[in-house]
């Protein structure tokens, strides 16, 4: 077993030459639902200095995508009893930002939280919301009975055209 002054002092010879970084699953390694795996947090000590600062560069990547980047940061600070900053953190959503041929195009946004926000953050300029879309277009979901309207309403907006890839 390694004590936890020789594994900081490996880590830190290691970050210095710049070959140490670590990426960390939060759902069901970290986390269990809102608990911190006991272990997980013991575990996250032994990898931070005196301060509460990480010895290399660490991320913490999630499936989570219902929520910003800085709530997330937020929880994950307060539950792991360390300061983890935004950019830290990897939400599901977050390779979408790397999408740039589609930011200036109209898109469809479907999930759950603050999607548009989201969307916006991440670079997209015209969304158009699964919301929108069944308000304009109420017969779409023909599955859901009990979402059915009983008459086809009247709608003065007109929604952009989704656009397609080139």
């Amino acid at each position: 077993m390694w004590s936890r002054g020789l594994l900081q002092q490996v880590v830190r010879h290691a970050s210095n030459i710049r070959q140490v970084g670590v990426l960390f699953d939060v759902d069901g390694v970290l986390l269990r639902g809102g608990s911190v795996i006991p272990a997980a947090r013991r575990a996250l000590r032994k990898l931070v200095d005196r301060n509460n600062k990480f010895l290399f560069p660490v991320v913490f990547v999630t499936n989570a995508g219902s929520c910003l980047r800085h709530h997330k940061a937020q929880q994950l600070s307060h539950l792991l009893d360390l300061q983890i900053t935004p950019e830290q953190v990897v939400l599901s959503h977050s390779p979408l930002q790397m999408m740039k041929s589609f930011h200036n195009k109209c898109v469809l946004v479907s999930g759950q939280g603050p999607v548009t926000q989201i969307a916006h953050i991440l670079g997209f300029q015209k969304i158009v919301t699964i919301e929108q879309l069944s308000e304009q277009h109420p017969l779409l979901d023909m599955v859901d009975h009990s979402r059915r309207p009983t008459s086809t309403p009247c709608s003065s907006q007109i929604l952009p055209q989704i656009q397609e890839t080139t």
